[in-house]
């Protein structure tokens, strides 16, 4: 039986393998070391190489300048790869962006596809029909000129919003088997996005809020504690 869904998911499989390299074509073709968005995206560059060479979050080119409050450091965290191999370098700070669009258009066919077995509307023999509406709805999602926009900017709304949505799928898919590793990747999630974007204390209230409401999902105030 499981060789036989795997079968008929292989079409829905390759059609998303398909999206995601023309998102990824749509988005090389924007990329350029002078478009940024004065001056989130060059603090952002500039930090993850203050936290490489320097291991503090601070301007480092204004000497004497106290530790940088202005933006969280998550942004600058994720960049640190790119300052190790190319400082100062905005393709590959981009392109650090552009992995976290594609990452957050799997999660999202993934959260899609089980939400919609969730429903238990369909058999098994009507699943290959049934991915058709979550591609079209993922494939709108990528050629969306204002997320192509924001994959290709220096910017954390794109990872937030990737990782904002590991999350819900980390919760949908949650079962006997996998519950004490997901507690432990939600922490985790929880531990960096407000580092990411400060909105994201709102994202562990609404968790906790949700949570506190029914004695089933008190497992949840772990990752929100």
């Amino acid at each position: 039986m499981t060789d036989q869904l795997q079968t008929r998911n292989r079409p829905s499989l390759f059609a998303l393998i398909v999206i995601l390299f023309c998102f990824a074509g749509l988005a090389a073709a924007r990329l350029n070391q002078f478009y940024f968005f004065y001056p989130d995206s060059a603090d952002y560059v500039l930090m993850a190489r203050g936290l490489v060479n320097h291991l503090a979050y601070e301007q480092f080119d204004f000497p004497g300048s106290p530790p940088f409050t202005l933006r969280p450091p998550g942004m600058s965290l994720l960049l640190i790869p790119a300052a190790l191999i190319a400082p100062y370098e905005a393709i590959l700070a981009k392109v650090t962006v552009i992995l976290f669009g594609i990452l957050l258009l799997v999660l999202f066919y993934a959260y899609l596809c089980k939400l919609e077995d969730m429903t238990g509307s369909s058999t098994d023999a009507e699943q290959p029909t049934r991915r058709w509406p979550v591609l079209c709805m993922v494939l709108l999602l990528a050629t969306n000129p204002y997320f192509l926009l924001f994959s290709t900017l220096i910017m954390s709304e794109v990872p937030f919003m990737a990782l904002s949505l590991g999350i819900l799928c980390l919760i949908a898919s949650e079962n006997e088997g996998n519950r004490k590793r997901n507690l432990i990747l939600l922490t985790g999630l929880f531990l960096f996005l407000p580092l990411l974007r400060t909105v994201g204390i709102a994202l562990t209230l609404a968790l906790g809020t949700w949570a506190i409401t029914s004695r089933q999902r008190w497992r949840y105030l772990i990752p929100v504690t």
